[in-house]
């Protein structure tokens, strides 16, 4: 279990979106299973807002955090940016416990 947020590697920019949201998407999660310490939560929902495109290669890292823990339900947020410091996009997930 981790204390606060934890920044995850979320990959290199690409052209299109589709690389940002599944890298995005599997950093976080991993990510909130580090936090809490629950290596059995699934996806419920994630929302992701493009604030602007990265560079093509750029690396992009995800600062994620919990807002809210219950005993079967998480809710994260992450924002990620790219290496020169700007907010690429932000997301929100709710995650569920599976068992």
């Amino acid at each position: 279990m981790v204390d606060g947020p934890l920044r995850v590697s979320v990959g290199r920019a690409a052209a299109g979106f589709g690389e940002l949201v599944g890298g995005l998407t599997e950093a976080l999660v991993g990510a909130v299973r580090d936090i809490t310490g629950a290596s059995d939560l699934t996806l419920l929902e994630i929302q992701v807002r493009v604030v602007e495109p990265a560079l093509a290669g750029a690396s992009l890292h995800a600062d994620v955090e919990c807002l809210r823990r219950g005993d079967n339900v998480v809710f994260a947020r992450a924002a990620v940016t790219d290496d020169r410091g700007r907010l690429v996009a932000t997301a929100t997930a709710t995650l569920m416990r599976a068992s």
